[in-house]
């Protein structure tokens, strides 16, 4: 395999550290699924299919109660309109440029 890559270490890094600083960083550095509203056609398929119900049904696209949220990307998964994608802090998406995680 050519582009083998290793898993970004930052969970390793973050365990150096004292267990407050790790939570505020936590905080900063984050990935959660998203919906592009040009994409979605407001079928509701994610509502139903979400486990802990962060998904309810919205006038133009469903919403998200990302305090409920478990980052399971079941949504992203059933919608057959491939409307979902990740969103990712500044944090996340400048250390990935380090990990090689991010292209």
């Amino acid at each position: 395999m050519n582009d083998f890559r290793w898993p970004s270490n930052i969970y390793y890094t973050l365990d150096l550290l004292p267990s407050g600083l790790a939570r505020a960083i936590m905080k900063l550095w984050w990935s959660r699924p998203a919906i592009d509203p040009e994409r979605c056609r407001n079928c509701n398929v994610c509502v139903e299919s979400c486990p802990v119900e962060a998904l309810k049904a919205g006038a133009v696209i469903p919403e998200f109660d990302y305090s409920r949220c478990i980052n399971c990307l079941c949504c992203m998964e059933v919608c057959p309109h491939a409307a979902f994608y990740q969103d990712r802090s500044l944090l996340y998406r400048f250390t990935g440029l380090f990990s090689g995680v991010l292209k």
